[in-house]
């Protein structure tokens, strides 16, 4: 979606604050930055933290969300 508008970014957490933009323009339901920030949060914490790793079946239950989050983004590209 960002290069799609021309930006360039590495940061997780400034493609969350920029899909915000979309939330607040109404071209993008909230559920699905919602989504995106719990999944960033919960990486960073496994990577970064001593969190234990989430569960084969915790990452089982996120697979089909982030495949409609993939459709989700693709679409919204695909309208511009």
């Amino acid at each position: 979606v960002l290069f799609a508008d021309g930006i360039r970014e590495k940061s997780h957490y400034c493609l969350e604050q920029y899909l915000g933009t979309y939330v607040s323009a109404g071209k993008l339901d909230a559920r699905w930055l919602l989504l995106f920030s719990r999944m960033r949060k919960r990486r960073e914490d496994s990577q970064y933290s001593f969190s234990p790793a989430p569960l084969p079946d915790e990452i089982e239950s996120v697979l089909d969300l982030t495949e409609q989050f993939i459709d989700r983004m693709e679409k919204l590209v695909s309208e511009r």
